[in-house]
């Protein structure tokens, strides 16, 4: 398993619907979460999150604040992995 710093926003809201286990969520600190995911965890935030940010999907108007998060996601799972376990 692998520690991510994710922005809170997109991943409570992954959480909220589901899609990932309450127990990875280490941490909630202001506006970022620390996660301990799979990656297999790791590999459908990133596809959710993506779904998100993709403009052909029509989120963008509706739901800027998430779909923002969910760019901001797409960063720091690229780019913040914290350390591996």
């Amino acid at each position: 398993m692998k520690r991510y710093r994710l922005p809170a926003r997109f991943v409570l809201d992954h959480v909220s619907r589901g899609l990932l286990r309450p127990s990875a969520v280490l941490r909630v600190t202001g506006r970022s979460v620390v996660l301990e995911l799979t990656d297999a965890e790791a590999a459908e935030l990133l596809s959710d999150a993506r779904h998100y940010a993709d403009q052909a999907n029509g989120y963008a108007a509706d739901y800027r604040g998430l779909v923002a998060s969910a760019k901001a996601t797409i960063r720091a799972l690229t780019n913040n992995m914290i350390d591996h376990t």
